[in-house]
C-alpha cells in the first residue's frame, strides 16, 4: 500500500533538521570552543606528562637495585671490593678496558639507562659512559674546598649502610645551566634526567644505597660533594649533585660549614 505522506513524528524532525541544516557556529561560539580545548589541554598534558616520568622513576628505582646488587655480587668475588668508577674518580663512566659487564651494554637499554636517557651506556673514546652517577670506589670527593676523603664505598664492609652508591643524574653540565643544546650526544646529554612539566629545572632524583634500599630524593636536600673536575683548575665547571647523610661523620662534620659557605649548596636554593 502506499503511503499518503510523513506520520507526526517525520514531520516534526524534518522540519528540525530543514531548519537547523544551513545554521553554522558563529565565530564567538568558535571562540568558546577553542578557549576550552586550551584550558583542558593545560592542565592535562602536565598532569600526563607527570604520570610519565612517575614511570620513569620506577624504571630507574628498579635499575638501582639492580646495580647495588650487581655490585655486592661483584665484591663478593672480589676480596669485598666493589668494581670501581673510571680512575677511582669519575662517576659517570667507567675504564672501558678492563671493565666488568656487571649488566653493560651499549646500543641498547640496560640497568645502566635512564628510560629519559636513552642513549647510555655509551663508549666515548676509551671510556664507557653510564646513563646514571656511579660512586663504587671513588677515594676522594672533590669540592669547593678540595679533596677530602670520600664517603662512598670502596669495601663493602668498610662503607656504612647509608652511603649512596649509584643515582639519577642530577648535574650542571657548565656550572651554570641544566642541560645543554648540543646536534652531538656526550656525556651531558638529555640532562636533566627528571624535570619539573613546565621547565628544565631538575626535580629530584632517585638513590641507591649501600644496604641496597633505592629513595627519591628532593632537589632541595642534594648537594655538590663530588665534582667531575677540579672546581680550582679553571675551565669548565660540571656540577654533580646528590644527596648522603653526614650528620654523624666525625670528619665531615666539621667541616660542613667550610663546604657550605664554599658554595657545595642544594641546587634548590638557587631557584
Amino acid at each position: 500500500m502506499r503511503r499518503k505522506g510523513f506520520t507526526g513524528f517525520e514531520r516534526t524532525a524534518n522540519k528540525f533538521f530543514m531548519e537547523n541544516s544551513n545554521k553554522a557556529f558563529t565565530v564567538t561560539e568558535l571562540i568558546v570552543v577553542v578557549a576550552v580545548l586550551v584550558i583542558l589541554g593545560g592542565i592535562l598534558l602536565p598532569a600526563l606528562a607527570a604520570t610519565h616520568d612517575r614511570s620513569n622513576r620506577a624504571v630507574c628505582q628498579f635499575n638501582l637495585r639492580q646495580i647495588a646488587l650487581a655490585a655486592t655480587q661483584y665484591a663478593g668475588d672480589n676480596h669485598d671490593t666493589v668494581f670501581p668508577a673510571s680512575q677511582n674518580f669519575y662517576p659517570v663512566q667507567f675504564d672501558s678496558f678492563p671493565v666488568p659487564k656487571v649488566g653493560l651494554a651499549t646500543n641498547r637499554p640496560s640497568i645502566w639507562s635512564c628510560p629519559n636517557r636513552p642513549l647510555f651506556p655509551m663508549l666515548a673514546g676509551s671510556q664507557l659512559v653510564i646513563g646514571y652517577q656511579y660512586y663504587g670506589g671513588i677515594t676522594n670527593w672533590l669540592n669547593a674546598i678540595g679533596s677530602i676523603p670520600s664517603r662512598s664505598p670502596v669495601k663493602l664492609s668498610q662503607s656504612k649502610p647509608y652511603w649512596m652508591l649509584a643515582a639519577d643524574m642530577v648535574a650542571q653540565p657548565d656550572g651554570i645551566n641544566w642541560s645543554l643544546s648540543t646536534d652531538e650526544p656526550n656525556g651531558w646529554s638529555d640532562l636533566p634526567a627528571h624535570h619539573t612539566a613546565d621547565s628544565m629545572l631538575p626535580t629530584g632524583g632517585n638513590e641507591v644505597f649501600c644496604d641496597g634500599s633505592v629513595q627519591w630524593i628532593n632537589v632541595h636536600e642534594m648537594y655538590s660533594f663530588h665534582t667531575f673536575n677540579d672546581p680550582t683548575s679553571g675551565g669548565t665547571m660540571r656540577t654533580l649533585y646528590f644527596y648522603q647523610d653526614v650528620s654523624d661523620d666525625a670528619y665531615l662534620v666539621p667541616r660542613l660549614g667550610a663546604l657550605y659557605r664554599a658554595g657545595v649548596t642544594s641546587p634548590g636554593a638557587r631557584f
